[in-house]
């Protein structure tokens, strides 16, 4: 088999919410947590004190805010559940073959809002800001939003607090060696991915 290689856009036609288990930032959220001066401005179980802390949450490549291969492959999965295999029996569909027939061409796709990438040193300017309100309005001028919602652990409401995207785009390469994985094919699941 030859592989091809595609040049892919995903458009979202919902929000995206991010959510990076990123554990570093877990770690350095606790030292800041423990750390007597935190203390006394700490409110436990709200993720805008200290303001900061939504910055953890992001994928970034260092330089841009970012969709890593990690979560563009089961994006393709996703995808390639909803797009039947033609002429087969049952419920066959292309699920497995984007796993194991395509790969993302690079680490990172760059997150688009309005067609403009997201500078992580923009973001960065705020890493000791504690003022959720400057962080707010940030993101506002930065085309996203910090979403906030409550949410259930154990037998307690906590608040969380996430970026999301309701206008987005990324974009990279696809490397195909899956003959079946046709470009009409492709498009299908990528469209399903970006729903």
């Amino acid at each position: 088999m030859k592989m091809k290689t595609y040049r892919v856009t995903l458009t979202g036609t919902t929000p995206l919410l991010l959510h990076h288990d990123n554990i570093p930032w877990a770690d350095r959220m606790e030292v800041w947590k423990n750390d007597p001066e935190s203390k006394k401005k700490s409110r436990a179980g709200d993720d805008r004190s200290p303001g900061f802390r939504w910055i953890g949450c992001l994928y970034h490549d260092d330089n841009v805010v970012s969709l890593p291969s990690e979560v563009l492959m089961p994006l393709a999965m996703q995808g390639g559940m909803m797009v039947p295999v033609p002429g087969a029996k049952g419920n066959k569909n292309f699920k497995s073959q984007t796993q194991s027939g395509s790969m993302i061409g690079e680490p990172f796709w760059p997150l688009l809002v309005n067609g403009k990438t997201i500078p992580m040193a923009r973001i960065n300017s705020l890493l000791h800001e504690e003022d959720f309100e400057k962080h707010q309005d940030l993101a506002a001028r930065l085309g996203f939003m910090l979403f906030v919602k409550r949410a259930k652990v154990g037998m307690s409401k906590h608040i969380r607090v996430r970026p999301r995207f309701d206008h987005w785009s990324a974009g990279g390469t696809l490397n195909v060696w899956d003959d079946q994985l046709t470009l009409g094919v492709l498009r299908q699941i990528w469209t399903y991915a970006g729903q």
